[in-house]
């Protein structure tokens, strides 16, 4: 039971932290539930969470929200305003929500949690779109940025993706928008292009992105560089997937007047204005396509039919813009001058609409230096972070080199221990070799001294061996001569792989006697100590055939570990076998020493 309880504390506190941001005093703020489902529900169908919101501040819980959620609350009214086109009218309330924000980020400061950042950044730009409809330029395009800084500082490019990302397209677009109005269209494009790299990271409307490469490549337009232009109004109008709507008739519009400009007919780009004249679908789109074809007009110095044109749209719009360009045009063209009335109406419409020259010019200038510092910024970040970068293949590098350098010292020191071992292998084996050379020798010269001793003694009354010319040294020397005997020594004397005092059975198998070549030896016994063979045969009728097959390897010289080995028995077995050999001779000498004394009989 005590388990249980502390089981479900456990989960109730994760999921109060999945659902909290940290407050200005450090303690988490819970956040409501009811705004959190509405700011989830604001990015995919913002009408439907403008009338829940309106239904939560209707029942009255508005006013019990503690600071948190209070400020949490006028943010997505405002956003939610925003959405649906509507003017913010919570104006006081957002600024002491952006200041609230600020202060929590600051607070945290390097620690502060992603979600509080992102409320932040959203509070900054939204109060930026409030000074955008107050026509208040300089500081909607300051909070802009301040929103775009927040973002590119609090996360990784990993990390700017989904709802993030459509934010950072927003806040990019908004900025081109505002440029663009100006006539800054070189930094237009730039924040044009800055907001296409993140409407691909989420499900963004194939109308939005055609909308962006169209306001691209107007400003590309505005700036003659027709070729740039012509190829944003083409990814424009191959991404849209709607090509009955008004964003294609756009497109389909600035690429005729384009192609004008380029050098095509006029006739051709102004059938191609009246097929759309045709298909508007409201007062200001007819009053946009006549506009074109007077600007056509105009450029062609067929000032008739200009301003045949420009009237239309001078006395057929309330759009104020397009009955700016109407009027600006007719009085370049002089037409009003018999019409005092209406030329006057003309000019009002343009000092109506007109910023004063030297506030737009100051504006402008604000503006610039706002791009600057901004465009500097993302470079010496970018710089810092290729520098970052740099500096850390540098030190993986030397990190690499160090850890096989460590490496290649501890091969090559292993090498050399391994070749030092085998130096001091191969010294030992050669010490082996010499004394086992040394005993073989020691054995061959006792075996001439006892011949020599019982030639003595026989003189010359010969033993029946002798009767028939056998000479004991001569078949020593033979007998050891023959190539089954060579073999056997080359076997038990092998420098690399001496016999040791204690045989494994598995470690010799390869030098182990075949029956043909106990065959062959037994042959080479027969052929040079035959006489002895039947003397022994004669005296000795106990001995076996295994016990021959020891006499005669104890003729070559080998011991009784050398034998064993050859044989594949224990050394035990063989020990024990000289021993039977000795009681049978009735001597506790040698078995060689023992065969040779027998000659003297």
């Amino acid at each position: 039971m005590k388990h249980g309880v502390w089981i479900g504390f456990v989960l109730a506190m994760l999921m109060a932290a999945c659902s909290s941001f940290p407050s200005a005093s450090g303690r988490l703020a819970s956040t409501d539930p009811t705004l959190a489902s509405i700011d989830s529900l604001l990015w995919t169908h913002p009408d439907s969470a403008f009338v829940q919101l309106q239904a939560f501040a209707e029942s009255h819980e508005v006013d019990s929200l503690d600071t948190f959620n209070g400020h949490y609350f006028h943010l997505l009214l405002s956003e939610l305003l925003y959405k649906n086109d509507y003017a913010q009218t919570n104006r006081s309330e957002l600024l002491h929500a952006v200041s609230y924000y600020d202060s929590l980020v600051e607070a945290g400061g390097n620690r502060v949690h992603s979600d509080l950042a992102f409320l932040d950044a959203r509070a900054h730009y939204i109060d930026g779109v409030g000074y955008y409809e107050m026509d208040s330029a300089v500081p909607a395009c300051e909070q802009y940025l301040i929103a775009i800084e927040v973002m590119e500082n609090r996360f990784g490019e990993e990390e700017l993706v989904g709802k993030k990302a459509q934010f950072m397209a927003l806040g990019y677009t908004r900025l081109m928008t505002l440029f663009s109005n100006y006539y800054l269209h070189e930094q237009a494009i730039f924040f044009g292009k800055s907001s296409l790299s993140y409407y691909g990271r989420y499900d963004a409307t194939s109308w939005h992105v055609s909308w962006i490469l169209e306001e691209i490549g107007s400003n590309y337009d505005m700036l003659e560089q027709l070729d740039s232009a012509s190829y944003y109004y083409d990814r424009a109008a191959s991404t849209l997937n709607d090509a009955t709507g008004l964003m294609f008739r756009d497109i389909t519009a600035h690429k005729a007047y384009l192609s004008f400009k380029q050098g095509g007919s006029i006739q051709i780009a102004v059938s191609q204005f009246r097929q759309l004249l045709l298909f508007s679908e409201d007062e200001t789109e007819y009053a946009s396509r006549c506009l074109s074809l007077g600007e056509l007009f105009y450029d062609e110095k067929e000032y008739d039919s200009a301003k045949q044109y420009m009237f239309e749209v001078f006395r057929g719009t309330c759009c104020s813009t397009l009955k700016w360009l109407a009027a600006k045009r007719l009085l370049e063209m002089d037409s009003l001058s018999e019409n005092r009335e209406t030329m006057n109406e003309c000019l009002g419409v343009i000092a109506q609409n007109s910023f004063p020259r030297d506030q737009q010019g100051k504006t402008m200038s604000i503006l610039t230096e706002y791009h600057k510092v901004f465009f500097q910024q993302k470079e010496n970040n970018a710089h810092n972070q290729r520098v970052g970068r740099i500096k850390r293949m540098i030190v993986l590098t030397v990190g690499l080199l160090l850890c096989i350098l460590l490496v290649f010292g501890i091969v090559n020191g292993q090498s050399l221990k391994r070749e030092r071992s085998m130096e001091a292998q191969l010294e030992e084996e050669r010490y082996v070799f010499k004394m086992q050379q040394a005993a073989l020798s020691g054995k061959l010269k006792r075996q001439d001294a006892v011949l020599k001793t019982m030639k003595k003694r026989a003189g010359k009354k010969e033993c029946p061996i002798q009767s028939v010319h056998f000479q004991p040294e001569t078949a020593a020397r033979q007998y050891m001569d023959e190539p089954i005997c060579q073999h056997i020594l080359k076997a038990c004397n092998d420098k690399l792989k001496p016999i040791k005092s204690v045989v494994s059975n598995k470690e010799y198998k390869n030098i182990e006697l075949s029956s043909v070549q106990l065959a062959q030896l037994n042959d080479a016994a027969m052929k040079h100590y035959g006489p002895l063979w039947e003397l022994i045969e004669k005296e000795y009728p106990k001995l076996k055939a295994r016990d021959l097959v020891y006499c005669q390897l104890c003729l070559i010289g080998l011991n009784n570990v050398q034998i064993a080995a050859l044989l594949q028995k224990a050394p035990s077995t063989i020990f024990s076998q000289k021993k039977r050999l000795q009681r049978i001779f009735d001597q506790n000498s040698e078995i060689s020493v023992i065969l040779m004394s027998l000659l003297k009989h």
